[in-house]
């Protein structure tokens, strides 16, 4: 049953073709075509719809009704709305409000007109009367302007032609104004085949200007004419959609607010200005904006009422386009035209918004009872990325909707993509209740700060620390990294990102005993300010360093801006022998890893140039280790990006070496392998433009600060050749960021030659920002919670774009996936490995992380651990001793439990829901960690033994 407070979404959409008046075939052949193509859009059958809502001007009481009687006799509840020029947007949000109750809803809006305007009903009382009165109180003379037509139609154009001339007398724009942005709207209408004046010659701005002035300075060529025609959407609310299959799911599009105000005392009393829907309008959109949480410059694509072309430029004020009123002559003349990938030419207003890509009013047509829903057919095809020669690129997350009726009042709208937040196959991860938040609170206490070393063995029978008992075959060693600190010195920390790295040791001796020791990372900032005693690095995700004083009384010398702590905390692994704490942009530190003593820090005898990324895959098949390091370009002193890729064998020589530069990738984080690629993305959350690196060198935004999605920037999947190093890139059909990948695995023909890659990974959606929310994660995860997919690339068609397949609706992170299974080919796309760990809710909600999920991709199938009263970390599959089978082994997580301290809880990867064969008390609470690694080496006092 649908809930008051649901999302609605728009799932289908059509427009017919506009036509002259008198020239569509009826407004009930108008309407049923529209009804039936936006049905079959949203792949639905017209018994599917609970109600409709239908908008018209000029026609009897049930024309909707009659329309819909020719798609089937179902008995829904019919609607019929009549809002003046604003029906099609009225229909629109009564729509949506009464999907709320149905689930889902079609809205329907057609028009058959005669030429001009008329009052349907001359002999009683007009509802404009008021309005037109006032139009005289302000100085507009009465009587028609011209022979022949009537005085409704004389008066509504002198209104908009009035308004022109106060907007002109009190700001300063230029003379051709208005007529250049109908010359524009028709260069945009003749990309539109559904237009009414599609396929003829567009007008330049002087010949707009001076083709039928009707009233100064409006003309003909700046007047948007009557016509015939029918538009429609099918609405639907959240719970209904997730009914639908996923690429149904993947093209709907997000009502996100919307808002009608009507005529009020400020727009019928103040000004003509006002009079013409400037402060209905204003008030609309603040409303739309407040609900959607959207804001103007977001919204990528406007679709506004431009029954005359000097209105676009007041809305442009009144949606706050604009910098304020009388400024959107100013933001048009900002604007430039476009050429995008179809060839078609845009113009663009102040390189962000491109308004009236349809062509607006002005070159459709307007069908006063369709028009509403001719402007949300536009928006939802431009979301979808579907509008051909009219896209707006890249395509927009957000759209804006405005739609006008005189005393009708103005309806604003606001879309926004179907972004991954929600499209879940079996369910949305709601956000938590500020109930639920409290209760959640006590876990922010795991982020603390460990100040002793731990150094302490555990062993099975009676001791006060085990609960369960550690099984004899698991043997080998597991590290964990993450941030030790939550203060420096008494000055807390803005984000754990800028804590310093903790390493973490557990070694099984396959006896039934753990070793288990911990030591900070002896970086040289964390040496330096172990010896002051005091705060002396900044932080990447927003630590500022205080102003201090030395023992003389005299203002302490401060580091160097733009240099940063190396907190050296995000990953730690053993390969042949060294162990290696890394984080993404300075050089790895090598640790002793019995003792975890800091040694140094690591370059492969001069082999590493920057740095060493935290992540890493094993190729099984070569026995090599494959990493590497990254460094972002500096457009500003023309430094282009670094991208070392290096492949290691076990005696830490460098077996295969590729440095290269990608323009575009800005940051990479993982990387996933196949016997043929190097997968990384290319993510659209992070600049290294100018101006971001201005404000990080001069302390007003760091880098982790910054992080957020930007719409110009591009979304990719980026294929490097292990041999030749080339470069192969896909598009991604959405803007994500990915942190993690789990398994990839190349498909091959019968020659070995890939045909297509397989790639698992947690998604992030485009409102995700590393914002430490409520103390719970990294990320602001209770409003952008990350969803697990599979995604597919046809590496053999680079123009294709990445196919994405929700594999797992949990709000989630850190997947993990068997150590030795990281490099795969396979002849089938069901053959290779299954299973990946991850760290969730599991409880339909996003926060806290309480469960391990264990995901079978072969059969879709899935396990599911709940920590009770704990929350979670990264889980790390340790195999057993002797096993073959992928999941014949155990899965280690740290646990926090608020009253408890942190607990290890082993789990038997078969048996997940069984719960712990073994939980190892700490009865201290160790820091939250980053990532872990498995080593088959027992690093253990007093010696390490090799299996």
């Amino acid at each position: 049953m649908p809930r008051e407070e649901e999302c609605v979404y728009v799932v289908g959409v059509s427009m017919t073709h506009f036509a002259r008046p008198g020239r569509g075939g009826g407004y009930i052949a108008m309407g049923r075509a529209a009804a039936a193509a936006a049905l079959q859009d949203a792949g639905l059958p017209f018994a599917a719809v609970n109600a409709a809502v239908c908008s018209y001007c000029y026609g009897a009481s049930t024309c909707g009704q009659a329309v819909l009687a020719g798609l089937g006799r179902t008995g829904l509840p019919v609607f019929n709305t009549n809002n003046n020029c604003a029906s099609g947007g009225a229909a629109l949000q009564l729509a949506a409000a009464v999907a709320r109750q149905h689930g889902t809803v079609l809205c329907l809006g057609f028009e058959e007109m005669d030429p001009g305007l008329q009052d349907p009903f001359p002999k009683k009382h007009s509802p404009t009367a008021q309005q037109f009165a006032q139009m005289r109180t302000l100085g507009v003379p009465y009587g028609p302007l011209m022979k022949g037509m009537n005085a409704f139609t004389s008066d509504i154009i002198k209104l908009f032609a009035y308004a022109a001339r106060q907007y002109a007398a009190n700001h300063a724009v230029p003379a051709t104004l208005w007529a250049e942005v109908a010359s524009k709207n028709r260069r945009h209408g003749d990309q539109n085949p559904k237009a009414s004046l599609y396929g003829q010659k567009v007008p330049s701005a002087n010949a707009c200007a001076k083709r039928g002035v009707l009233c100064d300075p409006v003309s003909i060529g700046m007047s948007a004419g009557t016509g015939d025609g029918a538009a429609a959407c099918v609405l639907m609310t959240e719970s209904t959609l997730r009914q639908l299959p996923p690429d149904a799911q993947l093209r709907a599009v997000k009502l996100s607010g919307i808002a009608m105000v009507s005529d009020t005392e400020e727009a019928t009393s103040t000004s003509l200005f006002n009079l013409s829907g400037y402060a209905v309008a204003k008030a609309a959109a603040a409303r739309a904006f407040q609900q959607s949480g959207v804001r103007p410059a977001q919204c990528g694509v406007v679709e506004l009422h431009d029954c005359f072309s000097p209105n676009e430029v007041f809305m442009y004020d009144a949606l706050g386009l604009s910098e304020g009123e009388g400024k959107g002559g100013e933001l048009f003349m900002s604007g430039l035209w476009r050429t995008n990938t179809a060839g078609g030419r845009l113009f663009k207003l102040a390189d962000k918004w491109v308004v009236n890509p349809s062509g607006g009013l002005l070159s459709k047509g307007h069908p006063l009872g369709a028009t509403g829903l001719a402007q949300c057919y536009e928006v939802v095809t431009q979301l979808r990325g579907e509008a051909g020669l009219r896209q707006v690129e890249p395509v927009p997350l957000h759209g804006l909707q405005h739609n006008y009726g005189f005393n009708g009042g103005a309806v604003v709208a606001v879309y926004s993509r179907f972004d991954l937040v929600a499209s879940a196959l079996y369910r949305i991860p709601r956000p938590l209740s500020s109930a639920e938040l409290a209760a959640a609170a006590p876990y922010a206490k795991g982020w603390c700060s460990l100040t002793q070393d731990i150094d302490m063995v555990v062993s099975n029978g009676t001791d006060l620390h085990l609960e369960g008992v550690i099984p004899s075959d698991l043997c080998g060693t597991f590290f964990r990294n993450g941030p030790g600190l939550r203060e420096v010195y008494g000055h807390p920390l803005a984000h754990p990102i800028d804590g310093d790295g903790l390493v973490l040791r557990l070694a099984f001796r396959g006896d039934g005993t753990v070793d288990i020791k911990s030591r900070f990372v002896d970086t040289k900032t964390h040496r330096k300010e172990c010896e002051a005693q005091r705060i002396l690095y900044p932080g990447m995700m927003g630590t500022r360093v205080p102003e201090a004083v030395d023992k003389d009384g005299k203002k302490a010398k401060r580091v160097p801006k733009g240099v940063f702590r190396d907190p050296a905390h995000t990953n730690v692994f053993e390969w042949g022998g060294r162990l290696l704490a890394c984080h993404e942009y300075l050089l790895p530190w090598r640790m002793d890893p019995v003792t975890l003593e800091t040694v140094g820090n690591e370059t492969l005898n001069g082999t590493l140039k920057h740095s060493l990324a935290a992540h890493f895959r094993y190729d099984q098949t070569q026995d090599r280790l494959v990493c590497f390091g990254f460094r972002a370009g500096i457009p500003l002193i023309k430094r282009p990006s670094s991208f070392q890729i290096l492949e290691v064998t076990r005696g830490w020589v460098v077996a295969r070496e590729h440095q290269i530069s990608v323009p575009g990738l800005n940051y990479v984080h993982d990387l996933a392998v196949t016997p043929t690629f190097y997968i990384v993305q290319m993510t659209p959350f992070v600049r290294t433009d100018k101006e971001s690196l201005a404000k990080v060198v001069s302390g007003e935004a760091f880098p982790g600060e910054q992080m957020a999605c930007s719409a110009d920037l591009p979304c990719r999947l980026v294929f490097i050749n292990r041999i030749t190093g080339t470069v192969q890139q896909y598009d991604m059909r959405q803007k994500v960021h990915i942190y993690h990948f789990g398994h990839a695995r190349e498909v091959v023909d019968d020659a070995c030659s890939p045909k297509a890659v397989h790639i698992d990974a947690v998604c992030l959606p485009a409102n995700m920002r590393m914002q430490w929310q409520h103390e719970l994660f990294l990320s602001n995860v209770n409003d952008a919670p990350g969803l697990f997919y599979h995604m597919t690339v046809d590496v053999a068609d680079p123009a294709k774009t990445v196919s994405m397949d929700l594999a797992d609706s949990v709000s989630t992170e850190f997947p993990t996936v068997h150590p030795n299974l990281h490099v795969n080919s396979v002849k089938d796309a069901e053959e290779g490995p299954r299973f990946t760990y991850l760290m969730c809710n599991d409880g339909g909600m996003r926060l806290p992380f309480q469960h391990i999920v264990k995901h079978d991709r072969l059969l879709r199938d899935r396990q599911s651990y709940l920590a009770e009263g704990c929350t979670l970390g990264e889980p790390i599959f340790a195999p057993r001793v002797g096993s073959v089978a992928e999941d014949d082994g155990y899965v280690i997580v740290q646990a926090f439990h608020p009253g408890r301290g942190s607990e290890f809880h082993i789990l038997d990867a078969r048996r997940l829901e069984d719960g712990p064969v073994c939980k190892i008390k700490m009865r201290v609470s160790i820091p939250y960690g980053f990532h872990g690694t498995w080593s088959h080496g027992v690093f253990a006092k007093p010696a390490a033994a090799r299996l």
